[in-house]
Formats: C-alpha cells, sequence, structure tokens
C-alpha cells in the first residue's frame, strides 16, 4: 500500500543528530491497525522496512519508533537531503510503500 503525506524537516540533536520526518497520526493509525497492517512486517525494535520516494529519488530505509511511544519517523539520508535540495524547517511531499 502507498502512503502519501508532507510534513516538515526535523532534526535530532545530540551527539548523533538525525534529520527526519515524522508520519502522521492518520497514517500511522492506517498502516499499524487498518485493514491491510504491518505488524506482521515488523522487524526487530519495532522497524518496519518500506521504500520511500522524495522529488525523483526512491530508497529503502524504515519507519523508526519516536521515543515513548509517541509516533513513527522517516530518516531522511544526507546524501538524498543534497540531491533534492531538501533542508530542516521547509514542508516536503513524500510517499512510502510498505
Amino acid at each position: 500500500m502507498k502512503y502519501t503525506f508532507s510534513a516538515v524537516v526535523k532534526e535530532f540533536t545530540g551527539t548523533h543528530p538525525w534529520v527526519y520526518v515524522e508520519v502522521p497520526k492518520t497514517i500511522e493509525k492506517e498502516v499499524f491497525h487498518g485493514k491491510k497492517n504491518v505488524l506482521a512486517k515488523v522487524k526487530k525494535w519495532n522497524f518496519v522496512p518500506i521504500s520511500v520516494s522524495v522529488r525523483n529519488t526512491t530508497w529503502g530505509t524504515s519507519l523508526l519508533p519516536l521515543g515513548n511511544n509517541s509516533g513513527y519517523f522517516i530518516p531522511l539520508k544526507a546524501n538524498i537531503r543534497k540531491k533534492e535540495g531538501i533542508v530542516v524547517g521547509k514542508r516536503i511531499s513524500l510517499s512510502f510503500v510498505v
């Protein structure tokens, strides 16, 4: 199933900063609790393998859990951010397939 949304690019701060977008709660509910839920695909540590597309680039990654069961996020690799001109604080449109 393909999911499409837009979100503001954020950054975890700390010793190993990550740049990411949060998955909207409505999509998260559909992925995990909808008719075609993906619980069978959930890997160790609650990672869910996905294929993400932003503009002209598609890559494999995972839906990753935010701390304290507060949702899921999609990490944005540095080489993809550079290639597609993605910067922290800007809204981007993306899609993913589980």
